[in-house]
């Protein structure tokens, strides 16, 4: 489930223009010329070419993309906070190895999170964003009827959907957790690509997980509420884990899937 939405961007500031040779960035939130920087770094780690423990070519991008060396540092940064290098004396910034499991507890730190707003939204939803997370589970199901439609575009609606249940919970800390765990890990760099929905049985039943908790909503009933979200994430994240050594098998290797979490 693609993490842009939920997170709602990174910090203030005016967002700078694209960087020579990157494509302007779309959508609510434009990213800041480090961040879209870090952003091609960490697909060239996870896609393998920047193999881990490899160093990062700093004098081949700051030249390609016509960078000064603090952009280029600074996108060093958040990619060492989203734990995709790591820094050596005297040696620079290397790609660091990532494990399927380490993926995996990203996911389980989410999905803790997830819970807690499903059950805090069910005892006293905000009708606001209780009409929102409506128009966008509609919208996952319209997607899990058209054969066409991209799956990147469905994982979208699901993290809006997701999203909406968030900023509905009445916690005011949920959404900035959120934020600052996409922000300080490889999440959203995870999800440039689909790893989830990849075809029509799977978004039906991501659909109607999310309709399940909207049902559990309606109930008013947090614990139903907390099973639903908890049984739909679940699945995204197995599916997601299966994926990943498809999707970027130069780093990551298959690995027995891990059983529920927080059980």
């Amino acid at each position: 489930m693609s993490g842009a939405e939920v997170s709602g961007g990174a910090g203030g500031g005016d967002p700078a223009p694209p960087a020579a040779g990157l494509a302007a960035p779309t959508g609510p939130h434009p990213l800041g010329l480090a961040e879209q920087i870090a952003d091609l770094c960490g697909e060239m780690i996870l896609d393998g070419r920047i193999a881990a423990g490899e160093r990062l070519p700093e004098a081949l991008i700051v030249e390609r993309f016509r960078l000064s060396r603090a952009s280029f540092r600074e996108a060093l940064r958040l990619l060492e906070r989203r734990g995709l290098v790591e820094f050596e004396p005297r040696r620079g910034a290397r790609a660091r190895p990532v494990a399927l499991r380490d993926i995996a507890d990203l996911f389980d730190v989410r999905i803790a999170l997830a819970c807690l707003a499903a059950r805090g939204m069910a005892a006293d939803p905000d009708p606001g964003w209780r009409a929102t997370l409506e128009r966008r589970v509609a919208e996952m199901e319209a997607g899990a009827r058209d054969p066409d439609a991209a799956p990147l575009a469905f994982s979208r609606s699901f993290t809006r959907a997701v999203r909406a249940v968030i900023q509905g919970a009445g916690n005011a800390l949920l959404p900035r957790l959120i934020a600052d765990l996409d922000t300080r890990s490889l999440w959203l760099t995870l999800w440039r690509t689909p790893l989830d929905a990849l075809d029509l049985p799977t978004r039906r039943a991501r659909a109607e997980g999310m309709r399940a908790v909207a049902r559990a909503l309606d109930a008013r009933d947090p614990a139903r509420a907390e099973a639903a979200m908890r049984a739909v994430f679940e699945a995204s994240r197995d599916a997601a884990l299966a994926e990943l050594p498809r999707a970027a098998p130069a780093l990551f290797a298959p690995a027995p899937r891990r059983g529920s979490a927080g059980r």
